[in-house]
């Protein structure tokens, strides 16, 4: 066990709950812990052969000004560099920040000039994303405009990859981004919706030269017609798997898109390897050789944790 609610944290007081659980391959654990400590109630931590240290505390100094009040969505490379959202005092501000052993560092943050134009405003869910090069991708809101935008750090530059004022393959403007991924090779897959073209929620990853469409919603896979994409997970090798959003807000089947085309892995209904049958399932996991790791019901009302590949 890693840790434990109850057990003393590093920063003071005792841990009471933990959210936002991450590693590497290197089995360093990155984690989002609250504390009964007054000053340092919530902070992240990282944990690593046998032992856990603060990285950030809420009101420690941030390097931007001000103080820490709040954190999200961390992330953390092969290199044990953690990417994370955190909030300042000072009128909603926020930014993206990189804790090394070196100390922490701001990449981009609110009020900072957008290359498409006004100042960035907030960082969405999912934000930010960071691959073993070093690069940084996230979504963020820009003002005064009121667009959203999928980016890219790249040399310490935020660089656009698509904003809502581009159009979707299919036609109509882009309207939201979720689901951000991204490779060690830079390329970045997301969930883009067009609420005004024919094909209004798609699976995205970027090509050479345009946004190439993996899967379009409406269309036909393993029996299924394609919905809402959620919980969406991409290798190294550009494969997603994904699960469908409705209509029924419980995932009944898991999905892999690639280049090549979209297969099922498993659906309710199909049997488990003790002949009982699936009923519903958890956020997928996919690795490079393409497996699928899922927790998932079965009819009997227990609950496992699977591994599979599509069919």
């Amino acid at each position: 066990m890693l840790a434990q609610r109850g057990r003393p944290a590093p920063s003071g007081g005792v841990f009471t709950v933990f959210n936002d659980v991450t590693l590497n391959d290197r089995q360093t654990v990155v984690f989002l812990g609250q504390t009964t400590d007054r000053a340092a109630h919530q902070g992240l931590y990282l944990a690593r052969a046998g032992t856990i240290a603060p990285i950030v505390v809420t009101g420690q100094p941030a390097p931007s000004g001000g103080v820490f009040t709040d954190f999200a969505n961390p992330t953390i490379n092969a290199q044990d560099a953690v990417a994370f959202v955190g909030r300042m005092t000072g009128g909603g501000q926020e930014g993206i920040f990189s804790a090394t052993e070196g100390g922490i560092t701001p990449l981009v943050l609110s009020g900072q000039p957008a290359p498409t134009g006004g100042r960035f405003q907030f960082f969405l869910d999912g934000s930010p994303l960071q691959n073993d090069r070093g690069e940084v991708a996230f979504i963020a809101s820009t003002v005064p405009r009121g667009t959203f935008g999928v980016y890219v750090l790249v040399g310490g530059r935020p660089v656009p990859v698509v904003t809502t004022e581009d159009d979707a393959p299919a036609g109509g403007r882009f309207t939201e981004f979720g689901f951000l991924m991204l490779t060690n090779a830079g390329t970045v897959g997301f969930v883009g919706r067009a609420a005004r073209s024919v094909v209004p929620e798609g699976l995205y990853v970027t090509g050479r030269a345009v946004l190439v469409m993996l899967a379009r919603q409406g269309e036909a896979a393993s029996g299924e017609i394609l919905t809402t994409f959620v919980n969406s997970a991409m290798n190294q090798h550009e494969s997603i798997v994904f699960e469908l959003g409705t209509p029924d807000p419980i995932p009944r089947a898991i999905f892999v898109a690639a280049r090549a085309g979209i297969r099922a892995v498993v659906r309710a209904g199909d049997l488990t390897p003790s002949r009982r049958r699936f009923r519903a399932f958890g956020t997928p996991a996919i690795n490079d050789r393409g497996q699928v790791a899922f927790v998932a019901e079965t009819d009997d009302g227990r609950r496992g944790i699977y591994l599979g590949s599509p069919l």
